[in-house]
């Protein structure tokens, strides 16, 4: 597996590592899951962006405090913190308009809400019945976004040392999801966590060795945010106004590597 870090070469890399399409084609399908950032203002922006003039019909669900154990686990853990539901349909359900969809079911960021079983959601992304009622059919995806791996921190390493025991579980869970993913080869890319002021250089570098390890015998390639660092806020999201700026940026660079691979 080739790591794809996006700076100058964002575009460089896309044209070597995934086969694009332009226009893409009617009905394709994006799923993206993500843990508090895509709950939050970098999930919406990242939607709202990849839906804009491609064509292609994106289920986008952000569930806050979440990692890959509770997106592979069959007792449907429920977590506070937030979350974000959004469709947006190109032309599956009007030929000449896109049709937007939001959550059926908001709840308060407090309320524990349980995280979809990702086993299920590889043949049939809409958790909605609202969604289907709508129009919008039960279907799978051509291509999968992952933006997982922030809340595997604490499990792995603690005052900068490796929790081994924790890490190995973590990779193994992180592997396991990616090779579900795409197991009928779907296009996937897996979106790395950006840094905080509340994170030591150690902790992130471990937690980035861990995905890397845990992904390089899967075809989802990973892309670094390590880039970008919440310094405001709370030190790790960008829901305030003092970090809107970064999730703009982060969401747009995102957004374009998705679009590459159309």
């Amino acid at each position: 597996m080739k790591i794809a870090y996006i700076f100058a070469t964002l575009l460089l890399f896309s044209c070597n590592h995934f086969s694009s399409r332009s226009p893409a084609s009617i009905d394709k399908n994006i799923l993206i899951i993500g843990d508090s950032h895509m709950a939050g203002p970098f999930g919406q922006y990242l939607h709202q962006s990849v839906s804009t003039n491609t064509g292609v019909n994106i289920v986008t669900y952000g569930h806050a405090s979440s990692a890959p154990i509770h997106w592979l686990s069959e007792n449907r853990q429920k977590l506070s913190g937030g979350v974000y539901h959004q469709l947006s349909a190109n032309k599956t359900i009007n030929p000449n308009e896109l049709i937007k969809f939001s959550n059926p079911n908001p709840t308060d960021w407090r309320t524990p809400v349980e995280v979809p079983f990702f086993e299920q959601l590889t043949t049939n992304m809409n958790l909605h019945e609202k969604w289907r009622n709508n129009g919008f059919p039960d279907s799978s995806y051509d291509y999968v976004v992952i933006e997982l791996g922030a809340n595997d921190r604490r499990a792995i390493v603690n005052n900068d040392v490796v929790n081994q025991v924790g890490y190995n579980q973590r990779l193994r869970l992180t592997r396991e999801l990616a090779l579900l993913a795409t197991k009928n080869g779907e296009k996937c890319l897996w979106v790395g966590p950006p840094h905080g002021r509340t994170k030591t250089d150690f902790e992130q570098a471990t937690l980035y060795k861990m995905l890397e390890e845990a992904l390089e015998p899967t075809s989802c390639q990973l892309i670094s945010s390590n880039h970008y660092k919440a310094m405001g806020c709370d030190g790790v999201h960008f829901n305030c106004r003092q970090e809107m700026d970064n999730a703009k940026k982060w969401a747009g660079e995102i957004a374009n590597m998705i679009k590459s691979i159309l």
